[in-house]
């Protein structure tokens, strides 16, 4: 008999309980379909390098950490920029707290959005990050976002450990960060703040080799069908 794991992390764990003569294949997530004929959507009205989150704001999401993070840029940076959060949840009153307080400026909390009109703020950001605090469990997991994200054709800043990191770096797919450390985090954002051109546009290329390959539907369910059969 044979394994399907959603994430590479999971076969070192997973070997010790099974016969060596079992397969166990690597058969990720899907990205989510987009609708594509939506209107053009703009974050602001001066011309700005956008950063978006998109998703669950609650405490394991690690915002704290990107918000303080990219608090501490110097201003020729920070005036260059600005970090969009889109979605909600038990987290977002307490990180509107912290901006406010602290006088945080080029953030922008824009609430919920229906699932369905997403790819317009995709397509209007320039970097998506995806995060998660520094815990073992998560080191395992690979946030379905990613996938997402990557489908949408835009460079990633994946402030975050284990396979979400690994397949971000190994790709070629945008930065990655500790996301315990503020100066890493602080560091990946000007990274992406002065990448070129025609390095963006390869991270792009990148990303979209991998969804049709890796991440691509069709090839997973198909998998997924074979290794029921055996």
């Amino acid at each position: 008999s044979s394994f399907a794991v959603s994430g590479k992390g999971f076969i070192s764990k997973i070997k010790a309980y099974i016969h060596d003569n079992q397969e166990i294949e690597y058969l990720p997530n899907w990205a989510d379909e987009f609708n594509e004929d939506l209107d053009l959507f703009e974050f602001s009205k001066e011309k700005k390098i956008h950063f978006t989150f998109a998703g669950n704001v609650g405490k394991v999401q690690n915002l704290d950490n990107i918000i303080n993070a990219f608090a501490t840029l110097d201003n020729e940076y920070k005036n260059r920029v600005q970090l969009n959060i889109i979605g909600d949840g038990s987290h977002l009153e307490s990180l509107k707290n912290l901006v406010d307080e602290n006088n945080f400026d080029n953030i922008i909390f824009w609430g919920r959005k229906p699932r369905d009109e997403m790819y317009k703020y995709f397509k209007a950001s320039d970097f998506l990050i995806v995060s998660l605090v520094d815990e073992p469990i998560f080191s395992l997991t690979v946030p379905a976002k990613l996938q997402t994200y990557i489908a949408a054709n835009k460079p990633i800043l994946a402030v975050i450990n284990g396979d979400a990191s690994d397949i971000v770096r190994d790709n070629n797919l945008g930065y990655c960060a500790q996301p315990d450390n503020i100066l890493e985090i602080s560091e990946a954002f000007i990274k992406c703040i002065k990448t070129e051109k025609e390095e963006r546009e390869e991270f792009t290329k990148n990303c979209k080799n991998l969804t049709d390959t890796t991440f691509n539907k069709e090839r997973i369910i198909n998998s997924l069908l074979e290794l029921s059969q055996r």
